[in-house]
């Protein structure tokens, strides 16, 4: 049985093999390798700062938190749709990328638009992920917003889910 949970798995251990040998500045100026994390981010120590989980995930942290995991992509599965007729379903995935660049060139979005470029550039080459294929078109954004040090930008994509055959031919 191939689920939209099976989608979610497969793309965050694909983005681990693509950005296994990268590493980014973190928050402490050390290098770091990306973190993924599947639908949402983790949950802080409360006792390090006042930012509330729904903050963390619309990009509002705080210069004074805690353990912020930065940098990192969430991999989030917003809508599907099934279809009873013999035909695929689709899948919507959001990737969201969060980076850190506290320089004063401001350049965290290179980084962004790096990561977003080898993403694309991952399923230009090959549409297939497991056993589901990606769409035509895969949609990006950079976050308009002010957020530096924090850099922030989103990837939409939609795969086709494996067809499941009706049981009864005359239903």
């Amino acid at each position: 049985m191939f689920t939209n949970f099976f989608l979610q798995e497969e793309m965050a251990e694909e983005l681990r093999k693509l950005f296994s040998k990268d590493r980014f500045p973190d928050r402490n100026g050390k290098l770091t390798a990306l973190s993924v994390y599947e639908q949402f981010l983790p949950i802080t120590d409360a006792g390090q700062g006042e930012d509330s989980q729904e903050d963390l995930e619309n990009g509002f942290l705080r210069e004074g938190q805690g353990d912020i995991p930065v940098p990192y992509i969430q991999v989030i599965l917003p809508t599907g749709r099934i279809n009873t007729v013999n035909k695929p379903g689709t899948t919507n995935l959001l990737l969201y990328l969060c980076v850190y660049d506290d320089g004063k060139e401001r350049k965290g979005y290179q980084y962004l638009i790096n990561m977003i470029h080898r993403i694309c550039e991952r399923f230009q080459k090959n549409i297939c992920l497991g056993n589901y294929q990606c769409r035509e078109e895969i949609v990006w954004e950079l976050s308009d917003e002010d957020d530096h040090p924090f850099y922030f930008g989103a990837i939409s994509m939609e795969f086709n889910t494996p067809t499941i055959k009706k049981e009864d031919r005359y239903c």
